[in-house]
């Protein structure tokens, strides 16, 4: 709760009262999010070891985005920005 608070007051600092508001109204979401994060892999957090990774698979650089599914356009890959665990 102390998280979802100070989320909530940093929003209402950096960005007004109605960003704030959406943050105060989505308790769900902001809990289910935390709990991803504890326990999955966050793409910002990772891409440094992907990037390497993924240009000794490919013998080339390969630039990694966010998105909702996973895929590619050969000189891009999409991947979630949380990896569950079962999908590690």
């Amino acid at each position: 709760m102390e998280d979802w608070a100070l989320h909530g007051m940093d929003c209402y600092d950096h960005e007004g009262l109605q960003p704030a508001l959406q943050v105060m109204r989505q308790l769900k979401d902001f809990v289910r999010l935390s709990e991803e994060r504890a326990i999955g892999s966050v793409l910002d957090e990772e891409k440094g070891v992907l990037s390497g990774f993924l240009q000794g698979l490919s013998g080339r650089s390969l630039k990694l985005e966010a998105s909702d599914r996973i895929h590619t356009d050969t000189e891009t890959l999409f991947l979630p920005s949380i990896l569950p665990p079962q999908s590690i």
